[in-house]
């Protein structure tokens, strides 16, 4: 799902809820002639195995990676950009050693809001709650993975990751979309959608590391984290605020959403 506001500019606006990727329906899930159910399981039933069939379009099977099933089952569907994440954390846990054991010790910072980052906090344990993982929606699919300074060294190597391939681009099938969001699709565009998604997923499954990405070293200053928060009642709305995000006015601590009403 992708949120599309009518003026971008502003953060505070008419908005709705876009469609993107995979599409569901609502019906209960029943056993299909291939013997898989339509519900994902987060395991598969022989552990031993190192892929997974995971139920795709209206005839086909996927087979997938037992690590990115489980990552499918956190995020709620397969999408391209799911699949780049995965991909991406793949190249992290090669390059730096990083695990979800290890996740303590490293950050993430990433410049887009997509299904990937999903992704790599499922695979690298760096997460948001956790204040190692941060995402700045500039729209690029670019990763940068550090390790935290042990000592008072400002600037660290951290490994970039850069997508170069724009597999993960569906506006091809903007028409269809379009149908889908205004509720007129019809079963054909629902397969071809469909279709279009996996053919994208898989190609991203399959395709060397250099086809996807460039990656380079560089050096930057590790993200500042809070170790705890101390939190105070707003002085307008009286809801409760971490202090190190209020603005002070007159007399009084204000969160930052009282404060912006207050100046226009």
């Amino acid at each position: 799902m992708t949120l599309m506001r009518e003026k971008e500019e502003y953060p505070f606006c008419k908005s709705r809820w876009v469609l993107r990727y995979r599409v569901k329906d609502d019906v209960p899930p029943k056993k299909e002639s291939h013997g898989f159910s339509n519900v994902i399981p987060l395991y598969p039933a022989n552990r031993r195995n190192n892929f997974f069939s995971l139920p795709e379009g209206t005839s086909k099977l996927m087979v997938v990676p037992v690590p990115l099933l489980n990552i499918v089952h956190f995020h709620g569907h397969l999408c391209p950009e799911l699949a780049v994440g995965y991909r991406v954390g793949l190249v992290a846990q090669k390059e730096l050693g990083l695990t979800r054991e290890k996740a303590k010790d490293f950050f993430v910072l990433a410049e887009n809001m997509t299904s990937a980052i999903d992704a790599l906090q499922f695979m690298t344990g760096c997460t948001i709650g956790n204040q190692n993982f941060f995402a700045y929606d500039l729209g690029k699919h670019v990763y940068y993975f550090g390790s935290f300074p042990a000592g008072s060294e400002p600037r660290q190597e951290a490994l970039r990751v850069a997508l170069i391939n724009p597999i993960v681009d569906l506006s091809h099938q903007g028409d269809i979309e379009k149908r889908i969001v205004a509720g007129r699709a019809s079963a054909a565009d629902l397969e071809e959608y469909q279709q279009a998604i996996d053919d994208a997923v898989r190609e991203i499954l399959s395709i060397p590391d250099e086809s996807l990405f460039v990656k380079s070293r560089v050096f930057l200053r590790p993200p500042q984290t809070a170790c705890r928060r101390d939190y105070v009642k707003c002085s307008c709305c009286g809801e409760v605020v971490a202090v190190q995000k209020t603005v002070v006015g007159e007399d009084e601590l204000l969160c930052q959403i009282c404060a912006a009403r207050k100046m226009v």
